[in-house]
């Protein structure tokens, strides 16, 4: 990558945007879900604890590329 030290360090400590804020949260609710399914839960399963407490997500939310995104 052709980015400079001092813009990359800028970009590092900038602060987290509204859905950086609100992706971490649903990850560390996702982590206690899985635990406690004992790591059986799939995104059907995962989405209905989900929709229980009121924290339904649209479907686009759900599609992540990265394998391993979430690491319990």
């Amino acid at each position: 990558m052709n980015v400079s030290r001092s813009c990359y360090y800028e970009w590092l400590e900038s602060p987290k945007t509204n859905r950086e804020k609100e992706n971490n949260e649903l990850i560390e609710i996702l982590k206690v879900l899985i635990k406690k399914g004992s790591g059986s839960y799939g995104t059907r399963r995962l989405k209905n604890k989900l929709a229980e407490q009121d924290m339904v997500q649209s479907p686009t939310y759900w599609s992540v590329n990265e394998p391993g995104w979430l690491v319990v």
